[in-house]
């Protein structure tokens, strides 16, 4: 477990980043200290390599 701040640092997302993710996803917080549960970073892990595979895809057409 780990705060948003923390997460955000670990994979190079801003803090503002992790925060519209977490709205998205439906995952609940108060700022950025805010401890994310393995759950939620699984959600949080699973929704950026799925970003980042869209972009990846997109540029490989």
């Amino acid at each position: 477990m780990m705060s948003i701040e923390d997460y955000a640092l670990d994979v190079g997302k801003s803090v503002e980043e992790i925060e519209a993710l977490c709205e998205k996803l439906g995952i609940s917080y108060e700022d950025a200290s805010t401890t994310l549960s393995d759950t939620d970073i699984t959600l949080l892990d699973n929704q950026i390599q799925d970003e980042e595979d869209y972009v990846v895809g997109d540029k490989e057409d």
